[in-house]
């Protein structure tokens, strides 16, 4: 009997040891993992830093390029999204990404709708009102109107 007791300690002694072996292994292989997966990051940010940066070769460069930085850094999320998409892999300068960013600026709702179909049809109504008995099929502005619907 107290020698099945000590076979049972051993064998359960055994197990511990194997149980803990096993997830020593596990862990290893974790942290082995982990090290690959911070070398990979390391290398893409490498590349990354690589494939940005710019050679000047004048103040007026640098100047130039400092302006386009803070300007990309301060403009809204879905302008700078339009212009990131126009742009691609083009070196432009701080004139024509303020050129871009104002064209889609001055053209776009922020969720992307084009102002150009906006019209106040309520206050176009008041004005063009049809006489009674009369109906309106097409209506056609003067061609001096700027659209301020006071012509």
């Amino acid at each position: 009997m107290q020698e099945t007791q000590e076979h049972e300690r051993h064998r359960q002694y055994e197990q511990m040891r194997l149980e803990h072996e096993t997830q020593e292994r596990e862990q290893e292989r974790q942290e082995h993992e982990r090290q690959s997966q911070h070398k990979i990051e390391l290398e893409q940010t490498k590349l990354e830093q690589q494939k940005f940066i710019c050679e000047v070769s004048s103040f007026n460069e640098l100047f130039d390029l400092r302006v386009y930085d803070k300007l990309s850094d301060s403009l809204p999320m879905h302008t700078l999204r339009h212009c990131l998409g126009v742009t691609k892999d083009q070196k432009l300068s701080s004139d024509e990404l303020a050129e871009i960013a104002d064209s889609y600026e001055s053209n776009f709702f922020p969720d992307g709708r084009y102002k150009g179909l906006s019209v106040d049809w309520i206050g176009l109504c008041s004005v063009l009102r049809p006489r009674q008995g009369l109906s309106v099929t097409a209506v056609q502005l003067p061609s001096s109107c700027t659209g301020c619907l006071s012509c």
